[in-house]
């Protein structure tokens, strides 16, 4: 596992990128369902005008990400050796961040199932 996140390969960053994406989809699953919840609101402040509405959510977390993701990879085919310790770094704190924003959300969900 320390490998997999140390390495920096052209090859490894696609997975890591994948992967992100993943965290950022569970996350806007994840604020949906508790935003219907009288116990939670949405932090961010650029996103709550855009919870508010469902079908903005996933435009905005779920389709304009893959569409970037699509283009990072095909970037990633033509330049596969430029800049990977510095994207692996990018990746790598924006995920744990994720991982942090994950973990609040199943405490939240945790909370809210345990009062009710």
């Amino acid at each position: 596992m320390i490998y997999f996140i140390k390495n920096a390969s052209a090859y490894t960053l696609r997975y890591k990128i994948l992967f992100l994406y993943f965290l950022n989809v569970v996350d806007i699953l994840f604020t949906l369902a508790l935003l219907r919840t009288p116990y939670f609101y949405e932090a961010n402040v650029l996103m709550q005008d855009i919870v508010t509405s469902d079908f903005m959510s996933i435009i905005v977390k779920v389709i304009v990400p893959a569409i970037v993701i699509i283009y990072i990879l095909y970037l990633l085919n033509l330049h596969p050796y430029e800049n990977l310790i510095f994207c692996n770094l990018a990746i790598l704190l924006v995920t744990l961040f994720y991982l942090v924003i994950l973990f609040m959300h199943l405490g939240h969900t945790y909370y809210y199932f345990k009062i009710t």
